[in-house]
């Protein structure tokens, strides 16, 4: 989700995280590296991150780590060049650069790459996860989980693998009317959502009435009466300024934006004997990576509060989840990931 508005009272929190992200690496190279393969000197294999976040976002703190980590571990003869901000294409471009090898690394949403993917269609249903703890327990390296989403792309034979999983914080409620407190509070709201037939059934199973609209048209959306309400992430919200024309953010943190990063099955041939050492540094900087991004958003919070958006905590999450536990089943079917429903229910 590639962010409009530079967040400036974020600058303290952002600034420790980039200084301890990029330590003594020689920044990102961003737009300047090498179009992949060894160096003209043949001693450095350059290699492309590419993301659709902006540079003082979770995306690239995790991306500046992974460079600095890469750069360590190999002592220089690998060089990770960071294209942030879609320089190289919105989500769905950068998969299918993946897919053909002109892109070595890339975050893409769940909801994104379900269209390649399916069974990444699961993490579209909200409240698959009930609290931050639940979260880290299901993504973590050693969990069932992981495992299994990484063998279920790979079975796809598409292009790419999955190589660690990035974060853009916890989904809530923003609109116009007043606090959400239960799904009631959502009856005949037009909600603006993520271009997903599973976010649609979603908001239409709370009662709402959702509609598809870009991010960049969000805030003209809400401030028009297209849409009365939006969902997303604190520091999205706050970049955006959707609590300009919809003050009140009511904290249903219904969805945890699962972003894995994505690995072209041609980088192992151009790493050699690199290959498990990046991949081992990819796994690190995605545990960082996460760990910013609760930093960030919990600052965003604060900024949001302070920028006038009555902030919510009232919210009945476990009426949101009855609601909805029938529709993760049903999609869980759909794609027959069942296990890996069961998975995550059983890391509660």
């Amino acid at each position: 989700m590639k962010r409009k508005f530079r967040v400036l009272s974020l600058a303290a929190v952002l600034a420790t995280v980039m200084l301890m992200a990029t330590g003594c690496s020689g920044g990102e190279s961003g737009g300047t590296g090498s179009s992949g393969g060894s160096s003209s000197g043949g001693s450095t294999i350059n290699l492309k991150f590419g993301h659709d976040n902006n540079t003082d976002g979770s995306y690239h703190a995790g991306a500046l780590e992974f460079q600095r980590l890469v750069a360590e571990k190999t002592g220089g003869a690998v060089k990770i060049d960071i294209y942030p901000s879609a320089q190289l294409g919105d989500e769905a471009t950068l998969l299918e650069s993946v897919r053909m090898g002109t892109v070595d690394f890339a975050t893409c949403g769940c909801s994104n790459a379900a269209t390649v993917f399916p069974e990444l269609g699961l993490f579209s249903v909200s409240y698959l996860f009930k609290d931050q703890a639940h979260f880290d327990k299901c993504v973590a390296d050693d969990s069932p989980m992981i495992d299994r989403l990484k063998e279920l792309v790979a079975d796809r034979n598409a292009g790419a693998r999955i190589g660690g999983l990035f974060t853009i914080g916890k989904r809530s409620v923003i609109n116009k009317r007043g606090p959400i407190v239960t799904p009631d509070d959502l009856k005949g709201m037009k909600i603006r959502v993520m271009a997903s037939p599973i976010e649609t059934e979603v908001w239409t199973t709370l009662g709402a009435l959702p509609t598809s609209i870009a991010t960049a048209e969000t805030y003209s959306a809400l401030e028009s009466g297209v849409v009365e309400a939006a969902e997303n992430a604190p520091i999205i919200v706050y970049s955006w300024k959707f609590h300009e024309p919809a003050p009140y953010y009511s904290l249903t943190e219904h969805q945890f934006f699962l972003s894995p990063v994505f690995v072209s099955d041609k980088v192992a041939g151009k790493l050699g004997e690199y290959a498990d050492t990046v991949m081992e540094a990819l796994r690190e900087a995605a545990v960082y990576e996460r760990q910013a991004d609760i930093k960030i958003n919990e600052q965003a919070l604060k900024d949001l509060e302070a920028g006038g958006a009555k902030i919510n905590n009232n919210v009945d999450k476990q009426a949101f989840m009855d609601k909805l536990a029938s529709l993760q089943d049903k999609v869980a079917g759909q794609y027959n990931v069942q296990d890996l429903l069961e998975m995550i229910r059983a890391a509660a």
